[in-house]
């Protein structure tokens, strides 16, 4: 089953949606009213989390679990300043985290240990660091880190993986802060 609510500027939760188990897409965006995602207790069989346009969301503290989950596409998200409570399975196979202006690091991704496609981390202003990509020992495909303008420490979140040979794909590093401009640099 797949649930999209698109461009409903009114709606404010998601309450109501007390049980899911056979939701395996999920696609939120234009969502300007939301401040927390209230979402059942359980999605075990959610692939694909598709989060955008939602300005007032400031963490994802709220997600349960998602032992399932596939894809996460996170975009223009302006106020969404941590992904500490964002419970990954340690393999995935697509990453997407854009234009999200307040967050600072992506330590809520620490479990992350592989990642089958590519990996997107792109337009993040205030983004410090790459701590939370440590554990990631493989991507089968390619992996960018552009324009975070911030960006500086990158060595300790990337070094293993670039350094062990982990990519499958290109790897793009550049229009960051100085130390995490290229590969060379980490």
């Amino acid at each position: 089953y797949e649930l999209r609510l698109h461009s409903c500027g009114s709606l404010v939760s998601t309450a109501g949606l007390d049980s899911a188990p056979r939701l395996r897409r999920l696609s939120l965006s234009g969502l300007a009213s939301f401040e927390t995602l209230s979402l059942p207790a359980e999605l075990p069989a959610l692939e694909s989390l598709r989060l955008r346009g939602m300005a007032g969301l400031e963490d994802l503290d709220d997600l349960p679990p998602l032992p399932a989950l596939e894809e996460a596409t996170i975009w223009e998200m302006n106020s969404l300043a941590s992904l500490t409570g964002f419970q990954l399975p340690g393999s995935m196979d697509f990453l997407d985290f854009r234009d999200l202006p307040a967050l600072t690091n992506l330590d809520g991704l620490a479990a992350l240990t592989a990642v089958g496609g590519n990996v997107f981390i792109r337009d993040n202003a205030s983004l410090t660091n790459l701590d939370g990509l440590s554990a990631i020992t493989s991507v089968g495909g390619s992996l960018f880190i552009r324009d975070n303008d911030v960006l500086s420490m990158c060595s300790s979140g990337l070094f293993n993986l670039l350094n062990g040979g982990g990519i499958a794909g290109a790897v793009t590093i550049q229009n960051n802060a100085p130390g995490c401009n290229s590969p060379a640099e980490i």
